[in-house]
């Protein structure tokens, strides 16, 4: 926020999911002492994003999920000094391919949530968080610029460490059981190589 080459960035947070976004909005608003900015709004639509941006230079964090990028097309600032914070950027954050779509009304092209939301700010820095990054996630958001590993936890005391007890499981088998399985088998091991047998007899024969 207090960065001279962004001069004073607008952080827009986008998630996917409703509770992540309450949850993000509850932590974000009663942070405002900490960001250093009283400006902290969820967003409830799209259009409201866009008054809220409209005539801003710097400043401002406002928090709203995917979904909405997808209630119209228009650009909502081409500014280069704000910043988009993906969460989950393993899911719907990185859907910028087309897809097809071939139905009986002739073929469908559509797009994800992703190519709407880079559309919408074009000149935005993308920043992901996410626990299980995938390919998609380094072909969106390019290379890794911070990793906090299991390791790490656990050493931190955040994440309880792992411990596994390897057991051998105990099988008893009905003997009984197993020889009426294995004389089973034989016979119909042994139907089946007649029904060989007799097949080829018969193609002899017809030769």
């Amino acid at each position: 926020m207090k960065s001279t080459y962004f001069r004073s960035p607008t952080i827009v947070v986008i998630t996917d999911r409703t509770d992540l976004d309450d949850q993000l909005s509850k932590q974000f608003i009663s942070s405002k002492k900490y960001i250093g900015d009283e400006t902290v709004v969820s967003i409830e639509s799209r259009e409201k994003l866009r008054e809220e941006l409209q005539g801003r230079t710097s400043g401002g964090v406002y928090l709203a999920t995917i979904q909405k990028f997808i209630e119209d097309l228009q650009l909502l600032t081409d500014r280069n000094n704000v910043i988009c914070i993906s969460d989950e950027a393993h899911r719907s954050q990185i859907n910028l391919d087309q897809k097809v779509k071939v139905t009986e009304k002739g073929v469908q092209r559509s797009y994800g949530f992703a190519k709407y939301l880079h559309d919408s700010l074009p000149n935005a820095t993308y920043v992901g968080f996410t626990r299980t990054p995938i390919d998609g996630t380094i072909e969106v958001f390019v290379p890794v610029v911070d990793a906090y590993t299991i390791t790490e936890s656990v050493r931190d005391g955040i994440t309880v460490n792992l411990v596994y007890d390897g057991r051998a499981a105990r099988v008893n088998l009905n003997q009984a059981k197993i020889q009426e399985i294995e004389k089973y088998y034989a016979q119909c091991e042994k139907k089946v190589l007649m029904n060989i047998k007799l097949k080829r007899v018969k193609k002899q024969l017809l030769i």
